[in-house]
C-alpha cells in the first residue's frame, strides 16, 4: 500500500514539475494564449527646452504561458515606441531617416524570451530642441527619429508596441517559426510639461541686428583679403535668412561642405549674409555667417 502511495505521489510530482517546465521553458506546448501588457514612465514630469528626456517602456508577460517578443524598433513591421498626442488625442507626426525591414535580418537571438510575470524594459531618450533657425517650434530628436511638438506646453505621451515578426533565419538561412507575440498594443497615457528656458520661447533673442551684422561681415571680407568694393556690391540678407534657405534648396550638397559642417549652423542663431556683384558675373560673390547673439564670425564661403 505504501509503495502505491509513493508511486502516486511520484507521478503527481512529475506531472507538476513537468507542467511547470513546459509552461515556463517550452513556449507553445502549454496553451497558445500569449498575454502582454505595456506601460511607460518618464524620468520626471516637467522639462525645459534643451533638456534630455528619458522614457522607459515596460513589456510584461501577464499570461500563464511563456513566449518570445521581438523588441526591435522599426516603423514598418514592429513599432515606434514613443508617441506624442495632440489635444484631440491624435498622434503627432514623426520623421525617421532610417527605415529597415527586420524580416531581412531577424535571428533567433534577436527575440527575447518572457516567462509568466517576467518584464522587459526598453529605454528611449530624446533631446528637446528648437526645430531650426527659422522655426521656433520644438522637436523631440534622437538622431534618426524626431517628433515635431510645436509650442511649449503640456503633452500626452503613450507608447506603442507592434510586431508581425514570428519567423527567423537560422545559420543555414532557412526560415524557422518561433512562438512570438504578435499584434499591437498601446500604453496608458502619461503627462509631461515642457517649458521654455525663459518661459517665453517667442521673445526676441537677437542681440546683433542686421545692420551691425553687415558691418561685421564687411570687416571679415576685408580681413581675409576679399576684393570688396561697396559701390559694386549688394548685400542680400533678411531676418529669415531667405537667400541662404533658397540657395540650400537649389544646392543641398552645400551642407556637406566641410566648412559648413564646422560652423554647426543647425545649433546656431545666425545671420547668413550674401555679398554679390551688382553686375551679373561668374564668381566674385561671398557668404559670411555671423552669430546673432555675440557677433562672432562663424565662417565664410567665397565664390570661385
Amino acid at each position: 500500500m505504501k509503495i502505491k502511495i509513493l508511486i502516486i505521489i511520484t507521478i503527481l510530482l512529475a506531472l507538476l514539475v513537468g507542467g511547470y517546465f513546459m509552461k515556463n521553458f517550452m513556449p507553445g506546448l502549454f496553451g497558445n494564449e500569449k498575454k502582454l501588457s505595456i506601460s511607460i514612465t518618464s524620468n520626471k514630469n516637467t522639462y525645459k527646452v534643451g533638456d534630455k528626456i528619458f522614457f522607459e517602456v515596460k513589456l510584461k508577460n501577464v499570461g500563464e504561458s511563456s513566449f518570445y517578443i521581438f523588441p526591435h524598433n522599426d516603423n514598418k513591421n514592429t513599432n515606434d515606441w514613443i508617441q506624442v498626442l495632440d489635444k484631440k488625442g491624435q498622434k503627432l507626426p514623426d520623421f525617421t531617416s532610417a527605415t529597415i525591414d527586420p524580416r531581412v535580418f531577424a535571428k533567433e537571438k534577436d527575440f527575447i524570451f518572457l516567462k509568466p510575470g517576467q518584464e522587459e524594459y526598453i529605454q528611449k531618450s530624446f533631446d528637446i530642441i528648437i526645430k531650426n533657425e527659422l522655426d521656433e517650434g520644438l522637436l523631440f530628436s534622437s538622431g534618426y527619429f524626431s517628433i515635431y511638438l510645436g509650442e511649449p506646453r503640456s503633452f500626452k505621451i503613450r507608447s506603442k508596441y507592434k510586431n508581425k515578426i514570428k519567423t527567423y533565419l537560422d545559420e543555414k538561412n532557412e526560415k524557422k517559426n518561433i512562438f512570438a507575440w504578435t499584434g499591437e498594443l498601446f500604453s496608458e497615457e502619461i503627462n509631461i510639461k515642457i517649458e521654455d528656458q525663459d518661459n517665453n520661447i517667442k521673445q526676441d533673442k537677437t542681440k546683433i541686428n542686421l545692420e551691425k551684422a553687415i558691418e561685421i561681415g564687411e570687416k571679415e571680407l576685408e580681413r581675409i583679403g576679399y576684393d570688396y568694393v561697396p559701390e559694386h556690391m549688394r548685400v542680400l540678407a533678411d531676418d529669415k535668412n531667405t537667400e541662404w534657405e533658397e540657395f540650400v534648396k537649389i544646392d543641398p550638397l552645400i551642407l556637406q561642405n566641410e566648412r559648413i559642417k564646422k560652423m554647426n549652423l543647425k545649433r546656431k542663431n545666425y545671420w547668413a549674409l550674401y555679398y554679390a556683384p551688382k553686375k551679373l558675373s561668374l564668381g566674385g560673390d561671398a557668404w559670411v555667417f555671423v552669430d546673432r547673439d555675440n557677433g562672432e564670425i562663424l565662417g565664410n564661403i567665397l565664390g570661385k
